[in-house]
């Protein structure tokens, strides 16, 4: 993911939190350097270097299975390198839609993305399925 500079950040605290909650997890971060200088801060190249990474650690690792939280179709070369090492993909998604501040949003996992995955799942079917609502795993997923 992308990371502000020191003299950028207006939350490191907020910043830090996340990163121990994460830490704590057992989930490694990789950071790129955000380009500051355009009027709106943009990340760019990181979906390239956490390709690179992924598919170094399927091989020197030998995992059998890659799960790639992600939606964007650029990954689509990358679930297809590492199939052709014999490495499934979990590919774990979202589809979501709300408004903040009387303005629409939404998050799409790429169609394209979910038809290469071995293993694609929805985080937002599972976690809104009528099947879950007695579900531990679903119901504490946030709660630590």
């Amino acid at each position: 993911m992308g990371r502000f500079s020191l003299n950028a950040t207006r939350n490191l605290e907020g910043e830090r939190f996340f990163d121990e909650l994460l830490m704590h997890a057992g989930v490694v971060s990789h950071y790129y350097p955000m380009n500051e200088t355009k009027t709106r801060p943009e990340e760019k190249a990181i979906d390239v270097w956490l390709a690179l990474e992924a598919y170094d650690l399927a091989i020197h690792k030998g995992f059998d299975v890659l799960v790639l939280f992600a939606g964007d179709q650029d990954y689509v070369p990358l679930i297809r390198k590492v199939h052709g090492i014999g490495t499934r993909v979990m590919l774990i998604g979202m589809e979501a839609k709300w408004q903040y501040r009387e303005k629409d949003y939404s998050i799409s996992t790429s169609q394209k993305l979910i038809d290469e995955a071995s293993y694609p799942i929805l985080l937002s079917s599972e976690t809104d399925a009528k099947t879950a609502k007695n579900d531990r795993l679903i119901n504490g997923i946030f709660e630590r």
